[in-house]
């Protein structure tokens, strides 16, 4: 078995990702001590989510009172795509905060303890899968990234499941997806703590691994010029 610290501190996290693709051994039981605070906690980090579009209104606030509320209490730059720009193959739009590891965890948790508080829209058609969706949280990370999680036939992904006790670690890749967009949606559900160590286990990949990029524009990634459904 994997051994995993459950901290929601960034100091000290395992480690299950550590062969890379050219290897052809399992992923080992390794635990590893990550540099110290000033190290990691202080390296600047860029990471996206996304959000459905049924919670972007009520998530942003009047005149950006919530966004501009999380920016201020954590330091971070948030910024959002357009109106009716979604991540490709989904509705929903993509989030993106930069800053300091620390300060960008941070405001993921606080995204995601806002998310989970929206109501559902009447109007939503599958309200079931709507709030089964705000359970959990939405990352974008970089295609290499997405590939090293699934690598192993899928045992680093399920290792990652079964460690933090997730109800789901889902990398949407089966998808039709345009063959310039290098980047996927890891979708993390579970109980509430249990999400925010996940999410800090591959905010922390990303920190000392592939970088996510600055892109906000999705229209250029569309195949057919349409985006797609999953949860409405």
């Amino acid at each position: 078995m994997l051994r995993f610290v459950r901290s929601t501190s960034v100091l000290r996290l395992p480690v299950i990702l550590q062969r890379t693709l050219s290897e052809s051994v399992p992923a080992q039981e390794v635990e590893q001590e990550l540099p110290d605070n000033q190290e990691v906690g202080n390296t600047p980090t860029r990471i996206k989510v996304t959000l459905p579009r049924w919670s972007v209104g009520p998530f942003i606030g009047e005149r950006f009172e919530n966004i501009n509320r999380i920016q201020n209490e954590t330091n971070s730059h948030l910024k959002i795509s357009r109106w009716g720009n979604f991540f490709p193959n989904s509705l929903e739009r993509v989030l993106m905060i930069e800053g300091k590891t620390d300060d960008v965890l941070n405001a993921i948790y606080k995204i995601y303890d806002s998310f989970r508080m929206v109501e559902v829209p009447e109007y939503v058609k599958n309200p079931e899968a709507a709030n089964e969706r705000k359970k959990g949280i939405s990352l974008i990370t970089p295609l290499s990234l997405a590939k090293d999680f699934n690598d192993f036939k899928g045992k680093n992904k399920s290792h990652t499941t079964q460690n933090f006790q997730l109800d789901q670690f889902y990398i949407y890749e089966k998808q039709k997806f345009h063959d310039d967009l290098k980047e996927r949606i890891i979708h993390i559900r579970g109980e509430e703590d249990n999400v925010k160590n996940a999410v800090n286990f591959v905010v922390q990949k990303l920190s000392s691994g592939p970088k996510v990029d600055d892109n906000l524009n999705y229209r250029q990634f569309y195949i057919n010029d349409e985006g797609g459904s999953r949860d409405e």
